[in-house]
């Protein structure tokens, strides 16, 4: 097997790969959004509320939902994706890129 490289390309995500990129987006934005609210929280709080109750609202409910509610945004918004990337060939892309050419594909699919 061997490999063509590039430094930019056209590329259509598969749905399964599109929501994996989304779910390392999403996660980290949940990590992050709950950080900053749970910090602004403990600033803010007064005294008398339970901070065991507090810790796990925010760590859990709130990881989770952000989390979920990124990552089902991602899933309704791929048919858009889709669509836009079905008219343009494509979406273009830069980076580095390796195109796996085997053996038994003798010749890359070309779009005319």
């Amino acid at each position: 097997m061997s490999e063509i490289y590039g430094y930019e390309a056209r590329v259509q995500l598969s749905f399964t790969s599109s929501m994996k990129i989304a779910s390392i987006i999403c996660c980290t934005f949940a990590i992050v959004v709950t950080i900053f609210l749970r910090t602004i929280v403990i600033t803010t709080t007064e005294p008398g509320v339970s901070e065991s109750t507090l810790n796990t609202w925010m760590a859990g409910y709130m990881l989770i939902g952000f989390f979920l509610a990124s990552f089902i945004s991602s899933a309704i918004s791929f048919p858009i994706y889709s669509f836009i990337c079905s008219k343009q060939k494509g979406q273009r892309v830069t980076g580095r890129f390796a195109v796996l050419v085997s053996s038994s594909n003798k010749s890359l699919k070309q779009d005319k």
